[in-house]
């Protein structure tokens, strides 16, 4: 009897480790690796300063939470000012309103856009206007703004912002106002941003959102720097290169932030690798372990 109840605890506490070592196993698979783009001008080797060093800060896995089809759906319509937007889709996520010319695109990741041909959101269909009267950039701004946070696209501060035109045969058609959100004060890579297209009259005339919110984000072990030495000189190939230059690329300095492009739903901590002023290179690591 004694050796069948040892046997048993045995048995109960093989099967315990089994269970954790299972769930550390699980939980290393839950989230998706990070698989950063090469990018151009890959040196064919990297040196570092002696002062070169990775921040002492913490870094966290942020799972992106975008609104569920039916939710953007009703956000749509809300812009468009239609009742119900489902009633113009075919089901793949692609709708046509008719009544305005307007096309929704709803992607599985939560990126969605408005678009049409060349007229204000939700007004009926009419020929573009000529030469439009667009507004000034910082007008451009303070609009999109407000249209971002009174459709509840955006509620705190978009970030950083860039103005571009589309063009067409008579001049500009257009001002583009591209925010690019941060997280927690720090920077996004990949494809994190929100575009708000004006045109006559300062009128919205489409927008593309392709940033989400995030939940409050999970401790993630970083690399130290003798790791980041290591790696990136044993494979430059590895690093996500921005910019040309050298054939061999100086790193001085490292800075925290985040990469997402929609694939994995995750924001992926990474580190931003520069050199002097004078240097071209600019390169993105995974800082995760």
């Amino acid at each position: 009897m004694k050796q069948k109840k040892i046997l048993l605890t045995c048995t109960v506490l093989a099967a315990a480790v089994l269970l954790a070592l299972g769930l550390r196993v699980l939980g290393a698979q839950k989230h998706p690796a990070l698989t950063l783009p090469q990018g151009d001008g890959v040196p064919s080797a990297c040196q570092f300063s002696p002062d070169f060093a990775v921040p002492e800060e913490e870094g966290r896995l942020y799972a992106l939470m975008p609104q569920s089809r039916k939710e953007l759906e009703q956000t749509a319509a809300g812009i468009i000012g239609i009742e119900d937007l489902a009633l113009w889709g075919d089901g793949s996520g692609l709708y046509y309103v008719e009544e305005t010319g307007d096309t929704v695109t709803i992607e599985s990741n939560g990126f969605f856009s408005i678009t049409n041909e060349g007229k204000p959101i939700g007004e009926p269909l009419t020929s573009p206007a000529a030469a439009p009267q667009l507004p000034g950039e910082e007008e451009a701004i303070e609009t999109a703004k407000a249209f971002l946070s009174d459709t509840g696209l955006c509620a705190g501060d978009p970030g950083p912002t860039a103005i571009t035109h589309s063009t067409g045969a008579e001049g500009p058609l257009t001002i583009d106002v591209t925010f690019f959100p941060g997280i927690h004060g720090k920077e996004v890579y990949g494809l994190y941003r929100l575009r708000v297209s004006l045109g006559d009259g300062g009128k919205v005339q489409s927008v593309i959102a392709q940033a989400a919110p995030i939940d409050e984000g999970e401790p993630v072990p970083l690399k130290t720097t003798q790791q980041v030495i290591k790696e990136v000189s044993a494979r430059p190939e590895d690093l996500c290169f921005l910019g040309e230059g050298t054939e061999t690329a100086l790193f001085t300095q490292c800075t925290l932030a985040y990469y997402t492009d929609g694939s994995t739903g995750y924001a992926h901590p990474v580190y931003v690798l520069t050199g002097p002023e004078t240097a071209a290179y600019h390169a993105l690591l995974d800082a995760a372990r």
